[in-house]
């Protein structure tokens, strides 16, 4: 220890004093310092007679030992920056305070009045002088930031900070305090100044949802007043934009980020309580039930949407419930402001009035009947007017071959009808060869007209509901013997959906089918004769369409003959008639679909409807034949004018006559007495309220407009229908003069000739 403590100098001899603890006088300015676990105490005393220093020593430094190798000769300066050094090393600090420098440990040092550096503009000369001479001194520095928020920029720099050190940013005065060692509190300085630059100006545009555009920027504007009074740092210039109720925000990055940052908080909706979070919504057109199940599917998928976007954090807040109520056709929503507001615009376009499809079909059978009927009748013929064994039945008068061509043959005995009585005299048989032949015809089966909404099935049967057999249990000791029957519908089925597409053309699901039982036989059980198809067809409105062309060709056999001569071999042939008949059906169905886009469309058709009943019952008798007065008269021109007659809807009687009831007890609320007898009160009831009042008013006014309208169109039909009957007579006497003059032409070049 000695030996190492005497070459730590080489001008003045240090050792004895450094060993023993003595102060000697330092005369040299050059040291040459190598200890091995040295004692610290020692050391310090040698740096307070070397720089003149007082130094308080803690008392957790007493007894710390120190090496320290030096290669070469320091001077006084770099003598201090080595015991700075070890002290950092050793987990020590100087604090300097009041002309004494405490030696504590480093965690103590940040809680001490370590010596603060002012920042003025850049790094004073006194600041570089520090830094260059005690680089591990231990003081606090306040940094300053014109542009970046320190917010930003305390997270990049604490971990830059020493663990003895400390780092905090000052938001209001938008500054840094450190402390730290000089040469690292330089370090964070230097740092600080390359982030804190301006960033280049931009403008945006803040679209606000709820608040006002005026009021929030004035209360931007007083914010941004206080903040510059305290130092903040918000470069901004806010304007409003009344008309579309918005803001114009320019200014650096951060100031953008912080004004938006204020509009998102002050942006909000007002605070609605449980009751006006929910809405009842009534529907004029749409389904109540089947919308509900609409909404609440496409509610679901924008909020697992924005859930998405998100990160979930909208979950909670896009929370929708919708309930159909059934008996009001209304919906009740619960759901946030916003979503009020987007459910009420897609149910404004989804609660619309449908348009319907009038379908008038046309089902028509073409038959084609080709018989021919191949017989040989036999008859004996006696002028005399007497019988033979075999009786003929023909006579002058009755028996003529047009008689046989017609199909009209005599009632009277004959071969064809049996055996007579008599005697044979002079006979003559005749033969008459039958040749029948049918001709063209169209058989109408229907004419439906089904009235449906748009993408909505419509079906019409018109037959019989026939139980055919499915199956069938035997009896055994325990059950008795039944059969399961299934009933299915055997006559004109047609089924349509109509589906109006863009403009006026509509696409079609059709399905049709004739079916008829079967007069076979064969069978035990029931045969159906069916033809029936499905398809898809395009039409335009009021187009006429024709489907099908379903063919089927019959072949019927008839024999007609003579008991037992019929039957003979050879001359069995002469006894009977066999005809063979051939049948071609053609199933044709026409369609015509007319769209009826509102009330009036629905009522002209209604109208036309009506006046083809009032057509047929003028030509029928069958309404001198009813039981009341209504019945018995001729239909109204106006359908709407059976209101005045008595013949209403169930509910336009409910109204009418709660009416005059309520009219007659309010007018005769009176006493009556009958002798002794205990006054009898008639109790009126409370008068028409002003809801019913206008509900009657409304339904007059209604049939009112229908009635104007009805004669109207009326009017305009017969107008229409006398132009047309003009015009037909006009054409039919051009087509008579055209012919006129084409046969005088052809007679004057026959006269020429």
């Amino acid at each position: 220890m000695k030996s190492e403590l005497k070459t730590c100098l080489k001008s003045l001899t240090l050792s004895i004093g450094l060993l023993l603890g003595a102060s000697s006088s330092v005369q040299a300015e050059s040291y040459n310092l190598n200890l091995r676990d040295g004692d610290l105490q020692a050391f310090v005393s040698l740096i307070s007679t070397a720089t003149g220093k007082n130094f308080v020593l803690d008392k957790q430094v007493r007894g710390q030992k120190i090496t320290i190798v030096t290669g070469r000769e320091i001077d006084e300066d770099e003598l201090y920056k080595l015991f700075l050094s070890v002290l950092q090393v050793h987990g020590l600090a100087a604090v300097e305070a009041g002309g004494i420098t405490k030696i504590i440990p480093a965690n103590k040092s940040k809680y001490q009045a370590v010596p603060v550096v002012e920042e003025r503009t850049g790094i004073p000369e006194i600041d570089k002088k520090i830094i260059k001479r005690e680089p591990d001194a231990l003081v606090t520095k306040v940094i300053k930031a014109e542009h970046v928020p320190v917010a930003n920029m305390v997270p990049i720099l604490r971990p830059m900070i020493s663990p003895t050190g400390h780092l905090q940013g000052y938001t209001p005065s938008n500054s840094i305090v450190v402390t730290d060692t000089i040469a690292n509190i330089d370090k964070v300085t230097k740092l600080v100044r390359r982030m804190d630059t301006p960033d280049q100006d931009e403008m945006e545009v803040v679209i606000l949802r709820f608040a006002s555009a005026a009021e929030l920027v004035k209360t931007i504007q007083a914010l941004q007043g206080t903040t510059q009074q305290k130092g903040v740092v918000a470069k901004y210039k806010v304007s409003a934009d009344t008309r579309t109720n918005s803001l114009l925000v320019s200014g650096s990055s951060s100031g953008r980020k912080q004004v938006k940052d204020i509009v998102r908080r002050l942006d909000r909706p007002k605070i609605k309580t449980a009751e006006e979070s929910t809405q009842v919504v009534y529907l004029r057109y749409a389904k109540a039930e089947d919308l509900a199940k609409v909404l609440t599917t496409t509610t679901a998928n924008t909020v697992s949407a924005e859930a998405t976007a998100k990160g979930g954090a909208g979950t909670q807040k896009a929370k929708v419930t919708i309930t159909a109520d059934d008996s009001t056709n209304a919906l009740i929503i619960t759901a946030e402001p916003d979503v009020h507001r987007n459910l009420a615009e897609v149910i404004k376009r989804l609660d619309i009035r449908r348009a319907q499809v009038m379908v008038e079909a046309v089902i028509a059978e073409v038959s084609l009947g080709l018989s021919h009927e191949l017989g040989l009748q036999l008859g004996s013929y006696d002028p005399d007017g007497g019988s033979g064994l075999l009786s003929s039945g023909f006579d002058n008068s009755s028996f003529s071959v047009a008689n046989a061509l017609s199909g009209t043959f005599p009632t009277t005995s004959g071969l064809l009808l049996g055996i007579g009585g008599g005697t044979i005299g002079n006979s003559q048989w005749g033969a008459v060869l039958n040749a029948l032949q049918g001709d063209v015809s169209s058989n109408i089966l229907s004419t439906p007209t089904i009235v449906t909404m748009d993408n909505v099935e419509a079906s019409m049967v018109v037959g019989q509901n026939v139980p055919f057999v499915t199956g069938t249990t035997t009896s055994d000791s325990t059950d008795n013997p039944f059969q399961t029957i299934e009933r299915k519908d055997v006559g004109i089925t047609l089924k349509v959906t109509p589906q109006i597409n863009a403009g006026s053309s509509i696409m079609m699901n059709l399905e049709q089918e004739v079916s008829s039982i079967s007069e076979s036989s064969v069978a035990t059980d029931v045969i159906t004769n069916t033809r029936s198809f499905t398809t898809q067809v395009m039409v335009e409105d009021g187009q006429m369409l024709v489907i099908g062309g379903l063919i089927e060709d019959k072949y019927d056999d008839n024999m007609q003959k003579v008991p037992i001569l019929g039957d003979l071999p050879f001359i069995g042939k002469a006894f009977r008639s066999t005809t063979r008949t051939k049948t071609q059906q053609n199933l044709m169905v026409f369609i015509h679909p007319v769209i009826m886009r509102d009330v009036l469309s629905a009522d002209s058709y209604t109208l036309e409807k009506y006046n083809d009943i009032r057509g047929i019952q003028r030509n029928s008798d069958l309404t001198s034949r009813g039981t009341g007065d209504i019945r018995a008269k001729q239909f109204p021109d106006n359908p709407n004018s059976l209101l005045a007659q008595g013949a209403v809807t169930e509910r336009q009687q409910q109204l009418q006559s709660y009416a005059e009831e309520t009219q007659r007890q309010s007018n005769t609320q009176t006493h009556s007495y009958n002798g002794n007898a205990a006054p009898q009160v008639r109790r009126a009831t409370k008068p028409l309220t002003t809801q019913q009042r206008q509900q009657i008013a409304k339904q007059r006014e209604r049939e009112q407009r229908l009635a104007v309208e009805a004669k109207r169109r009326r009017a305009v039909q017969i107008n229409q229908e006398r132009v047309a009957a003009n015009q037909r007579r006009r054409d039919a006497v051009t087509r008579q003069n055209q012919l006129r003059e084409q046969q005088a032409r052809q007679r004057a070049a026959q006269a020429n000739n």
